[in-house]
């Protein structure tokens, strides 16, 4: 009935971008066992009153301790990078690009996990790729034009 109404339905590609440019974390790139809820920015949804649960000690430590040392950032990029590439701060690897898309309204854009401090938004970075490094920064999610 959308569609006989003039609506198009959203592409793998176009809902990629959207929720890149939102911020939002996702399967089997974000959501890995690679990291926690509180690393990729979904502390909301882990509740501090609940009785046990699996992977509770890990999350009290990293709250308690203050041990969420690689947040999920946004990344404004030069040009385009490939999820799985390097992120470099000062000739060092400081993080993982976890997502990365093209958007038509704000350019060259990645979701990453990155090292304190270089997670702090206007800290210039570097992406390692084969053809030469693209320059960066980080930004602040969601993303903005």
């Amino acid at each position: 009935a959308l569609e006989a109404a003039g609506a198009a339905p959203l592409t793998t590609k176009a809902y990629e971008i959207f929720r890149v440019e939102a911020g939002l974390p996702a399967a089997h790139t974000e959501l890995t066992e690679a990291y926690t809820p509180l690393e990729t920015g979904l502390a909301a949804a882990i509740s501090s009153t609940k009785g046990c649960y699996t992977g509770q000690e890990v999350i009290a430590r990293q709250i308690t301790y203050d041990k969420i040392t690689r947040p999920l950032v946004g990344l404004r990029l030069g040009a385009a990078v490939q999820a799985g590439a390097r992120v470099l701060a000062e000739g060092r690897s400081v993080g993982e690009v976890t997502s990365a898309v093209v958007s038509p309204r704000l350019g060259a854009l990645a979701l990453a996990v990155v090292k304190r401090p270089y997670n702090q938004v206007g800290s210039a970075i570097e992406i390692e790729q084969n053809q030469g490094n693209i320059r960066g920064e980080v930004a602040e999610l969601p993303f903005r034009s």
